[in-house]
C-alpha cells in the first residue's frame, strides 16, 4: 500500500512542477496576446473540461505532465514571408489580422481548433516577446523553487557555520559534559585493535573551523582508510577514540566499532564502517534560526547557487564526469520516497530541487526543450533569415530520438542499480 501511495505522490508533486512550468508559457502567452487553444494538466482522455473565453483547460486521467497549445504549434509556418527581415515581418504582423489557415483542420478531444489571426499566433508576434514566452516555464520553474525553499529556512533555519554541534540528551557527549555551547577547536580520531589502546591502526587529526569539519572529523560518514602498518593477521576487534579540543578543556573519549570491514590487499589495509551501526557520540546537526526576511534573501541565493551547481554539474557530465551519479526516473521515485517519509518540510525541499533541476535542463539546446527553441529563434534573429520548417521537423525529430534513447539508457540503469 506504501509504494502504491509513494507512486501516486511522486506522479502529482511531478505533474505539479510540469504544470507550473506550462503555466508559465501560458501567462506570457497572454501577456502578448497570444491564442492559447488548450491548457492541459496530465495527459491522455480528459476527465474534466472547462472552457473559458479562448483556452479550454483540461484535467487528464493520466498524472504525467501537461501541456499549453498555443496558436502557431498546430501547424506548419510556410505561409510565412521567410525571406523577409523578421523586424519587418513582425512590423507588418502587428497591424495584420490575415486568418492563416491551418494545412489540415487539427482537433483536440473530438473539437476542431478555430482559425486564429497570425498577429495572435506564437510566431506571430516580436522575436523577444517570443523569447519571454519560451522562457516563462523556466522562469516560474525558479519561482516556484525559490517559495517552497522559504518555509523550509523560515522552520529550519540553516546549517550554523561556526564550529559547535547540537548534542542528543543522556548521549555519550552529553554525559561528558559538551553541549551545543562548545566551540571545537581540533578533533583527533584513532582506531586501534586492541582495548589497551596500545595498537594503533589509523589517526586522523582535524582542525575544525565550522561544523562541517567538526563531523568530518568524527568520521560520521562511511569512510575507507588505509592502515599505516602491516598485520600478520587481520585483528577482530576495532576500537575508536576521539580527542576533542574545545575552548577550554580537552575531552577523550573511547568506544568499541561494531560492524566493521577491515580487509588487505597486498601491504594496504581498508577499514570500512558504518556510523548507523557504529553506535553514535551523541552529536547532531546544529541550525541557526532566521526570520522571514532572512528566509526570503537565503531562499532567493540558495535558488541561484543550485542552479549554478546544475550547471556544472551537467558540464561535468559532458566531459564525461560523474556519470555514475546520473539518475533516471527510477531513482528520482527512489529520492521522493525517501523524502516523503521524513515529513512535510523535506518534501517541499525535494520538490524546491527538482523545481530547479526541470528548470536548467529545459534550458539545455536539445531539440525538444525550450533551450532548443530559445536557440533557433537567436539563430534567426541574429541571421534575420528563418530556418526552413522541414530543417526544424528534423532537428526535432533527432532531438526526440536522442531524448527517448536517454530516458531508456537512464532507466535501464536504475532497473540496474535498484532492481
Amino acid at each position: 500500500m506504501d509504494i502504491v501511495l509513494n507512486i501516486l505522490l511522486f506522479l502529482v508533486a511531478l505533474s505539479f512542477l510540469v504544470m507550473v512550468h506550462e503555466f508559465g508559457h501560458f501567462i506570457f502567452a497572454k501577456i502578448f496576446g497570444v491564442y492559447v487553444f488548450d491548457f492541459s494538466i496530465g495527459m491522455g482522455p480528459a476527465i474534466f473540461s472547462k472552457k473559458g473565453k479562448e483556452t479550454s483547460f483540461h484535467l487528464r486521467i493520466l498524472p504525467i505532465g501537461g501541456f499549453c497549445l498555443m496558436a502557431g504549434e498546430e501547424y506548419s509556418a510556410e505561409k510565412e514571408k521567410q525571406k523577409e527581415p523578421l523586424e519587418e515581418i513582425n512590423s507588418e504582423l502587428e497591424t495584420n489580422n490575415e486568418v492563416i489557415e491551418p494545412e489540415k483542420t487539427v482537433i483536440i478531444d473530438n473539437n476542431p481548433l478555430p482559425d486564429v489571426p497570425y498577429s495572435r499566433t506564437i510566431n506571430g508576434i516580436k522575436a523577444w516577446k517570443k523569447a519571454l514566452v519560451l522562457f516563462g516555464g523556466v522562469l516560474f520553474n525558479f519561482i516556484l523553487a525559490f517559495i517552497l525553499f522559504i518555509p523550509v529556512f523560515a522552520i529550519n533555519g540553516v546549517v550554523e557555520t561556526e564550529p559547535r554541534i547540537n548534542v542528543v540528551e543522556n548521549s555519550l557527549f552529553a554525559q561528558n559534559g559538551i553541549s551545543k555551547n562548545d566551540y571545537f577547536k581540533e578533533v583527533v580520531n584513532s582506531f586501534y585493535a586492541d582495548n589497551e589502546m596500545n595498537d594503533l591502526i589509523i589517526t586522523k587529526t582535524t582542525a575544525t573551523s565550522n561544523q562541517e569539519e567538526v563531523f568530518n572529523g568524527f568520521s560520521f560518514t562511511v569512510e575507507i582508510m588505509n592502515a599505516l602498518y602491516e598485520y600478520e593477521n587481520l585483528p577482530t576487534d576495532i576500537y575508536q577514540t576521539l580527542k576533542i579540543t574545545l575552548e577550554d578543556r580537552v575531552i577523550n573519549l573511547q568506544r568499541t566499532v561494531f560492524d566493521f570491514v577491515l580487509s588487505k590487499e597486498g601491504t594496504t589495509f581498508s577499514l570500512k564502517y558504518d556510523r548507523t551501526k557504529s553506535g553514535e557520540w551523541g552529536a547532531e546537526q546544529l541550525n541557526r534560526k532566521l526570520n522571514f526576511f532572512q528566509s526570503i534573501g537565503t531562499a532567493g541565493k540558495t535558488t541561484w547557487e543550485s542552479a549554478g551547481l546544475i550547471f556544472t554539474s551537467l558540464a561535468d557530465l559532458f566531459r564525461g564526469k560523474g556519470l555514475e551519479n546520473v539518475g533516471g526516473v527510477v531513482a528520482i521515485y527512489q529520492v521522493s520516497s525517501q523524502f516523503s517519509q521524513l515529513g512535510v518540510l523535506p518534501y517541499i525541499l525535494f520538490l524546491a530541487m527538482i523545481s530547479v533541476n526541470l528548470g536548467v535542463v529545459n534550458l539545455l539546446p536539445i531539440p525538444g526543450l525550450d533551450g532548443s527553441q530559445l536557440l533557433i529563434l537567436l539563430i534567426e534573429s541574429v541571421s534575420r533569415k528563418k530556418i526552413k520548417d522541414n530543417v526544424k521537423a528534423i532537428i526535432n525529430l533527432v532531438g526526440f530520438i536522442f531524448l527517448m534513447g536517454l530516458m531508456v539508457l537512464l532507466l535501464l540503469k536504475d532497473l540496474k542499480v535498484f532492481g
